[in-house]
């Protein structure tokens, strides 16, 4: 017992318990230390294989979808996601020790099927890298730039087409009724002008009790007032009261005339103000869809056509000198009126109707002076005078206030112009008609059949564009094909405001994918789908050949347009509804003249516009100006993939552009496996540890 007591308090060997402890301790640091080492090591060599590993597992592309710009996994990634990562992960390191030899455990790859071409931004994505080297932007923006210069022309064109179509047949309505009122002022001053006999200021000579006018009645009056013979009177008071009758029947139909003439007045101004409403609606809305577009015309802008667009403004104008002013309708009714009340009525004594009642009256008794007869009969005749005279006026300041004279020259020059244009629309369609035909003659249906189980399976929108021309009347044409590039240049003006990338995506659409040879609309060869995928692409009409002539539709359309502006520069007519129906048949002519050029046996390229010579497009240049043109990129690019998976047969609805993968692997421990674990407890490393050897789990993610 006293030995043990003397163990623990003698202070004999205390440095060397000391030391002993101390060492154990610097030894278990040290330990510790080593492993934790090598296992930050073994980590940095399992990231390192694992991202090199995923990294060659994305270059297993598919070859056949890559010659379209596009990249999607080919082969199995699970399978080469752990061979990689084992063959990483085991690299020889020659004579250099292993510090950390990681043993590689079984990993996974998780394939996002979020991350396929169908993902809208994954495919842009893809396109604007492959196109931000490759596409000629200069280029483009000098194409763009050329039609936007033109766009002035355009506009203006297209709003002088727009308002002389709106309201030609409410002019050719309005002159109707204007005829009309003319017509009734004519009837009313002629059956008036049948009382004019009537009234004559000498006697016919006849015997009593005849009277044939009222100077008959005024000089035979005192013999029938002096009462001599009762059947004689009588018979002359008859012959008076059917004298007069005559005269009423002659100034009521006037006053019926009369009557007609301001309902047609009225219907006139109703006419009048529909032609104004829509002078005013056209410009409104012309300055909606090329609002965009002039905007970003520069300043300093070489070639555009301005000039033109301003004479062509001059002629939009004139068309507004087709509006009467309410001063015009208030003074032709003001000079009906005073022709109706001239006539008046019976209550109105001073009136041709008033004086015929007191007339009736007086000559219908006997009378002991026949003065007042003299006064009544010089009134009658004062009042058809100043009805008489009014009727005059009213016909005379309508006549020279017409603004299409009845019979003058711009309604005969605008006959003879439709007929022109007329001939000159039959002519250019022989034309068109030998161009056009074969469209619905390619033997390529199970294609588009094809497409279109492909683009149900991607759930793309319909969007198909049929672009139409009517191309039977000259007005109408002009104003159809118009009102399309109305919208097309209403759009082009958004995607100014859109920026590059859209260019880049029209441009990966036209390198990647065929236009090409025969153009020609008479060979069938022009519509099959392998020559023309980026029409298919850009309209998306699921019909053999239709998406080819959809194009050269708009192509028709677009060179009309600018042939237009140069055709109403060139037509010279007083008469602007003329004008515009001339023009409509010159460049129609024009146009079919370019189409045969653009898309004949040889194709050519045709200037821009007639007056700027040395800026020529080829069939190729519009279709990329059509690309900007029209909405509905999405589905362009969704018809891109259906064409993609159509030709290289690899289904993109489920070949990855994205990997997640989840490599593991584990590295013995030396010394404590117990102290890694309270290590990893605590969260300074984040593996497990399990029966002495640490398991490392490292995550990666790779995409095109």
């Amino acid at each position: 017992m006293k030995g043990i007591k003397k163990f623990f308090v003698n202070d004999q060997g205390a440095v060397s318990v000391y030391l002993i402890i101390i060492t154990l301790l610097f030894f278990i640091f040290n330990a510790v230390l080593i492993d934790f080492a090598r296992v930050l090591v073994a980590q940095k060599k399992v990231d390192t294989a694992a991202r090199a590993a995923a990294r060659s597992t994305m270059a297993s592309f598919d070859s056949g979808v890559r010659k379209y710009g596009l990249f999607v996994m080919d082969g199995d990634p699970q399978q080469d996601f752990q061979t990689l990562f084992e063959e990483n992960l085991n690299v020889n390191e020659g004579r250099f020790y292993h510090f950390a030899s990681p043993r590689p455990e079984k990993s996974s790859v998780i394939e996002e099927k979020n991350y396929t071409l169908l993902n809208e931004s994954t495919q842009k994505n893809q396109i604007l890298e492959e196109m931000k080297y490759r596409a000629p932007i200069e280029f483009i923006k000098e194409i763009v730039d050329q039609f936007t210069q033109v766009s002035e022309g355009v506009e203006s064109a297209s709003e002088f087409a727009h308002a002389a179509s709106e309201i030609e047949q409410d002019v050719k309505d309005r002159t109707k009724k204007m005829d009309e009122v003319e017509e009734h002022l004519k009837t009313a001053k002629k059956e008036l002008g049948k009382a004019n006999g009537l009234l004559s200021d000498k006697p016919s000579g006849s015997d009593y009790p005849e009277v044939k006018n009222l100077a008959d009645i005024i000089e035979k009056y005192p013999t029938f007032n002096s009462g001599d013979d009762k059947d004689k009177d009588a018979e002359y008071v008859d012959k008076s009261t059917v004298l007069l009758g005559k005269l009423k029947v002659a100034y009521d139909k006037s006053n019926q005339e009369l009557d007609d003439a301001l309902t047609a007045l009225e219907q006139v101004k109703k006419i009048n103000k529909k032609i104004k409403d829509k002078l005013k609606s056209t410009h409104s809305a012309n300055e909606d869809n090329y609002g965009g577009v002039t905007e970003a015309i520069p300043d300093n802008a070489t070639g555009s056509t301005g000039s033109d667009a301003s004479q062509i403004d001059s002629l939009t104008e004139d068309l507004n000198n087709y509006v009467y002013g309410d001063d015009f309708f208030t003074e032709l009714k003001t000079k009906i009126q005073n022709a109706k009340d001239a006539i008046g009525t019976r209550e109105d004594q001073k009136s041709l109707a008033g004086a015929y009642t007191l007339l009736l009256a007086f000559i219908s008794v006997q009378h002991d002076s026949d003065d007042q007869l003299s006064v009544l009969s010089q009134a009658m005749k004062r009042y058809f005078k100043n009805a008489d005279q009014a009727i005059g006026e009213a016909i005379s300041y309508l006549q020279s206030n017409r603004k299409v004279p009845k019979g003058g020259d711009e309604e005969k020059q605008q006959e003879e112009a439709e007929d022109e244009a007329k001939d000159k629309m039959d002519e250019g369609k022989e034309t068109l008609d030998k161009l056009v035909k074969g469209a619905d003659l390619a033997n390529d249906r199970y294609i588009y059949d094809a497409l279109q189980g492909l683009l149900k399976k991607y759930d793309a929108a319909d969007d198909e564009i049929h672009p139409q021309i009517d191309l039977d009347d000259p007005e109408d044409s002009a104003n159809d094909i118009l009102s399309m590039v109305d919208k097309l240049f209403g759009v082009l003006g958004d995607v100014l405001k859109a920026g590059r990338d859209r260019a880049y995506i029209n441009e990966y659409i036209l390198t990647h994918f065929v236009s090409s040879k025969p153009f020609s609309p008479s060979d069938a060869e022009s519509y099959l789908f392998e020559n023309k995928q980026v029409e298919y692409i850009l309209y998306g009409i699921n019909k053999p050949g239709a998406n080819y002539a959809a194009a050269y539709t708009e192509l028709f359309a677009l060179r009309y347009a600018l042939n237009f502006v140069y055709a109403l520069t060139q037509t010279k007519f007083p008469f602007p509804l003329v004008t515009f129906i001339v023009a409509a048949g010159e460049a129609f002519i024009y146009t079919v003249d370019d189409m045969t050029k653009l898309v004949g046996n040889k194709p050519q390229s045709v200037p821009v516009y007639r007056r700027l010579r040395g800026v020529e497009f080829d069939y190729k240049d519009y279709l990329r100006l059509f690309l900007f043109m029209h909405p509905g990129e999405d589905n362009r690019l969704r018809r891109s993939l259906a064409v993609v998976e159509e030709e290289t047969g690899t289904d993109i609805s489920k070949a990855p552009t994205y990997i997640g993968g989840e490599a593991k692997a584990s590295v013995d421990l030396w010394f404590l496996p117990t102290a890694m674990k309270l290590i990893s407890d605590v969260g300074a490393i984040s593996g497990d540890v399990r029966g002495g050897r640490y398991y490392i789990t490292s995550k990666v993610a790779y995409s095109y």
